[in-house]
C-alpha cells in the first residue's frame, strides 16, 4: 500500500513544544560533499529515511545524488556472504553549472527534512530534500534564487550480484528470485517531476505490493501540487508527535546534539515491524555490506534498541523482536540437531524470515568461504551458547519499562524455548546448576592456534549473567499473564542455585574474570562484555544487587580512560549506560562521551566504532538517560549520576513498573517531579530532597504527606503524581517512607 507501519496517530502531548524547541535547536551540517558513499560500513552522508525506506545524500553540487534502499529489500542467498540487505538504486540531479559551487546541507532533526544551499557567482541553488514519514515517498524540492538553471533528473538502479532489473524512463525495478533464494524479493521505484522544480519517488517492495512496479506508478502519478502539500503536513506532524513522546536538556550541545541525532537515526531507520534495520541500518550502498549486514545476536542487533524503552520510543523497538521470533523453528532445529535437547540455539548472525545469514557453506560463487569447513557443520555460533538468551534480554527490559501484558503474549513463545534450552542444558552438580562449554567471547580460526579451547569455558561470566537477568523477568511474565505456573518451582530452583558471578585473584585482589574454569577464566578485570552481564545490559548488578561485585566494577571501571571510552571498537554502546548505573564520576563520563565524539563521530552524527553500524546510537540514549533517571533495582532515582551543579531536566522518561517520569534540576535543587503510573504499580522513589519531607499531590488533589529516604505508595491505573517538597521540613528521625499525614 506504500505507507509505512505503525503510523497510528498519537494524541499531542503537553511535552511537545518543549521537546520541539530543544530538538529544532539542533541539526547535522555539513560543509563539503560526503567521502564515504558509497561503503560497506557506515557512510559519512546525509541521511533521510521514515524507518522503512533510508536515503543517503551524496555528490558534489553539479551531481547530487540520492541512494534508495529500504529495510525489507534482501538478497536471501545462503552461505555467507551472500545474503543480506541490498541497495535498490538512485535519483541524480544533474546541474553542470553548479561545477564549483559552495557546499552547505543541513539535517533539521525536529522535522526529518534536508536543506541545502549551492552557491557560485551568478547562481545559486536551493534543495529540500524529505522521505515522508507516512508514506514510501521521497520528495525533492529545488530553487534557484539567483540566476537560472536547469536541472536535469536520472532515475538508475543497481546492477549485478546476481538481480535482474528493469528500467524505463522513470520507472526501475531490481529483483532477486531463484531456486537457491530463501525468497524472491523485488523493490520498484517511480519518479515524477511536478513541474521544473519538484520530483516527487515512490518506492515498493514485494512484501508491501504483489505488483510493487504497478504500485509505485500509481502512487507517484496521483501525487500533484495539493497531494505533496497534504504529505508534507502529515510529516511534519508524526514527527512532532515522535519528538513529543519524551525530551531532555542538558546544558551540554554537543551531547545534547547526538542524543536527539541517535533518536533521529533510528526514528529514520527503524520502523517497519517485520524487517528491522540490520547493522548498517536502512542505509545499503553496496552490495556487500560488512558482516551481511545481518542481526548479530551478541550485542550488534540488540544495542540499538536499548535506549528507546527508558526514552518512551516504543514503536520504534517493534521490529526488534521479528526476527527472533521467525527463527524459533530453525534454532529448534539447530538445538536438537547440534546438543540433542530442547530449545533455541542461534547462531550469531541471523536475518529476517528465519533466514541464517551466517551459515559458511562452500560453493561455485565462494570456493574456500571457510578454511575449517568441517566447523560447526557450516553453522557458526562461535562456541556461544548465549545468542538466543542475549537475544531474549531487550524483550525482558521492554517487559520491566511497560508491563505490557499484549507484548509479552506476543514473545512468549520465543521466551519459553530460551528457558526450555538452559533447563536441558545446566547442569546441576554439588547443589549448584553449572554451564560447560559455552565461550566468553566469540571464537573462531582468526584467535589463532588453540582457537578450539576458547570453546569451552566452565561458567562464563556473560551467560550466567544474562540468564539471571532472564529468569527474573521470565518469572514476571508467567505470572502475569497466568501461564507455566507450575514450572516456577523449576525457574526460582535454578535462580537460588545458579552459579555465582566467577572472580579471580589478581595482584591479591578478587576481580571479574570471563570464566570460572578454561582459557577465558585467565580474562581477569572489568571489561565491556563484563558489563553485558552485569551492570548493562544484564541489570542483576547495583547498590541494592550483589553490592561487593558493584563496589568492584566500580572501582575498576573509574580506571578507564580513552583506551576504552573512545578507542575501543566495540565498547560505546554499552559503556555509558554501565558507567551511569555504576555511579562513576558524571564530569568524568560526559568528559568521555565528548572525546568519543570529537574522535569518531561523522557530520550526520553516527557515532562510529569498527563493530557494527549503529549501534552506538543505544549506548548515548541510554547513557543519558540512566545518568538522569534510574529504576533498574525498582526504585526510582532522580539525577544519580549527573554533576549536581549542571541544570538538566526531563520529561516522559519511561522507568521499570512502567512509570512516565519527569524532573528538573535546577541550580543544584530537584524540582517539577511528576510521574504518570500506566499500570497501577506500587512506586518507590529516592527521596529528592533527603531529609524533608514530601506532599503527593494524586491527579491535581494534595494527598498525603511522606518522609524518609525512600518514599513508598501505591498508585493507581493512569493516576497523575506529583511530589512536592514540603517547605522547612524535617524527616521524622528513625522512619523510612512513612505517610506522616495528618
Amino acid at each position: 500500500m506504500g505507507s509505512t507501519p505503525n503510523n497510528a496517530n498519537l494524541a499531542m502531548s503537553p511535552n511537545t513544544d518543549i521537546a520541539q524547541n530543544i530538538v529544532s535547536a539542533h541539526k547535522a551540517v555539513f560543509t563539503h560533499p560526503p567521502v564515504r558513499v558509497p561503503s560497506d560500513k557506515h557512510v559519512d552522508g546525509p541521511l533521510l529515511g521514515n524507518g522503512d525506506v533510508g536515503v543517503v545524500f551524496s555528490g558534489p553540487p553539479e551531481h547530487l545524488r540520492f541512494l534508495i534502499s529500504k529495510n525489507d529489500f534482501w538478497k536471501s542467498k545462503p552461505g555467507f556472504p551472500n545474503g543480506g540487505p541490498r541497495p535498490i538504486g538512485g535519483l541524480d540531479l544533474l546541474a553542470p553549472a553548479l561545477q564549483g559551487a559552495s557546499y552547505h546541507v543541513e539535517v533539521d532533526l525536529a522535522c526529518g527534512e534536508l536543506t541545502g544551499v549551492f552557491s557560485k557567482p551568478g547562481v545559486t541553488v536551493e534543495l529540500r530534500a524529505w522521505v515522508a514519514a507516512t508514506q514510501n515517498v521521497l520528495v525533492l524540492e529545488t530553487a534557484a534564487t539567483a540566476g537560472s538553471l536547469g536541472i536535469e533528473s536520472e532515475l538508475w538502479v543497481c546492477t549485478g550480484d546476481g538481480s535482474t532489473t528493469t528500467a524505463r524512463p522513470g520507472v526501475i525495478s531490481r529483483r532477486y528470485e531463484g531456486p537457491d533464494l530463501a525468497w524472491p524479493c523485488q523493490a520498484s521505484v517511480a519518479l515524477k517531476q511536478l513541474g521544473d522544480t519538484c520530483f516527487a519517488v515512490a518506492i515498493a517492495s514485494s512484501f508491501e505490493s504483489a505488483d510493487p512496479t504497478s504500485d509505485v506508478v500509481r502512487r507517484v502519478e496521483a501525487l500533484d501540487a495539493p497531494a505533496l502539500e497534504a504529505l508534507r503536513v502529515e510529516h511534519r506532524r508524526w514527527w512532532a508527535q515522535f519528538w513529543s513522546e519524551s525530551a531532555v536538556e542538558l546544558h551540554d550541545d554537543l551531547i545534547e546534539r547526538h542524543y536527539y541525532g541517535a533518536q533521529y537515526i533510528l526514528a529514520a531507520c527503524s520502523r517497519n515491524p517485520g524487517f528491522p534495520p540490520g547493522l548498517w541500518g536502512n542505509w545499503i550502498t553496496t552490495d556487500t555490506p560488512a558482516w551481511a549486514g545481518d542481526y548479530h545476536l551478541n550485542y550488534n542487533h540488540q544495542a540499538p534498541f536499548w535506549g528507546l524503552y527508558s526514552s518512551n520510543h516504543l514503536r520504534l523497538a517493534d521490529g526488534y523482536d521479528a526476527p527472533l521470533l521467525d527463527y524459533i523453528e530453525p534454532a529448534r532445529r539447530n538445538a536438537k540437531e547440534f546438543l540433542n535437547q530442547r530449545g533455541v540455539y542461534c547462531e550469531v548472525g541471523i536475518g529476517p524470515r528465519g533466514f541464517c545469514s551466517s551459515l559458511f557453506r562452500d560453493d561455485e560463487e565462494n570456493p574456500g568461504t571457510i578454511r575449517a569447513s568441517n566447523l560447526e557443520r557450516g553453522h557458526q555460533f562461535w562456541g556461544q551458547k548465549s545468542n538466543a538468551l542475549f537475544g531474549a534480554v531487550p524483550m525482558i527490559l521492554r517487559w520491566h519499562h511497560t508491563r505490557d501484558l499484549d507484548y509479552a503474549r506476543r514473545i512468549y513463545l520465543y521466551l519459553i524455548e530460551v528457558a526450555n534450552f538452559w533447563e536441558d542444558y545446566l547442569s546441576f552438580e554439588e547443589g549448584r546448576y553449572v554451564i560447560h562449554n559455552d565461550c566468553y567471547n566469540e571464537a573462531g580460526p582468526w584467535e589463532g592456534p588453540g582457537w578450539e579451547e576458547l570453546r569451552k569455558d566452565f561458567n562464563p561470566l556473560i551467560s550466567l549473567g544474562l540468564l539471571r537477568c532472564f529468569l527474573e523477568g521470565l518469572l514476571e511474565i508467567s505470572t502475569g499473564l497466568e501461564r507455566d505456573m507450575p514450572r516456577q518451582e523449576k525457574w526460582r530452583h535454578i535462580l537460588e542455585h545458579l552459579s555465582a558471578l566467577p572472580l579471580a585473584e589478581q595482584d591479591g585482589r578478587r576481580l571479574p574474570c570471563g570464566a570460572e574454569r578454561g582459557v577465558n577464566s585467565r580474562k581477569i578485570g572489568v571489561t565491556r562484555l563484563t558489563f553485558h552481564g552485569t551492570v548493562w545490559p544484564a541489570s542483576i548488578v547495583g547498590q541494592d544487587h550483589l553490592p561487593e561485585y558493584y563496589k568492584i566494577l566500580k572501582e575498576e571501571a573509574a580506571k578507564w580512560g580513552e583506551e576504552i571510552w573512545v578507542r575501543d571498537g566495540n565498547a560505546f554502546d554499552t559503556v555509558p549506560p554501565g558507567a551511569a548505573r555504576l555511579g562513576l564520576d558524571p564530569g568524568h563520563i560526559l568528559k568521555m562521551m565528548r572525546a568519543k565524539i570529537e574522535a569518531h563521530a561523522f557530520p550526520n552524527l553516527l557515532i562510529v566504532q569498527s563493530g557494527g553500524g549503529i549501534e552506538t546510537c543505544g549506548g548515548i540514549t541510554a547513557g543519558i538517560n540512566e545518568m538522569l533517571l534510574q529504576s533498574y533495582e525498582g526504585v526510582l532515582r532522580l539525577f544519580p549520576c549527573w554533576p549536581v551543579k549542571q541544570n538538566a531536566r526531563f520529561a516522559n522518561l519511561r522507568a521499570y513498573g512502567a512509570f512516565i517520569v519527569s524532573a528538573e534540576l535546577k541550580n543544584a535543587v530537584v524540582k517539577g517531579v511528576s510521574l504518570r503510573s500506566e499500570k497501577g504499580a506500587p512506586c518507590t522513589i529516592d527521596n529528592p530532597w533527603p531529609g524533608c519531607a514530601v506532599r503527593l499531590m494524586r491527579n491535581g488533589k494534595q494527598a498525603e504527606i511522606m518522609a524518609g529516604e525512600k518514599l513508598r505508595f501505591s498508585t493507581a491505573i493512569l493516576e497523575e503524581i506529583e511530589l512536592v517538597r514540603v517547605p522547612e521540613s524535617r524527616m521524622p528521625e528513625g522512619r523510612e517512607g512513612v505517610n506522616v499525614s495528618k
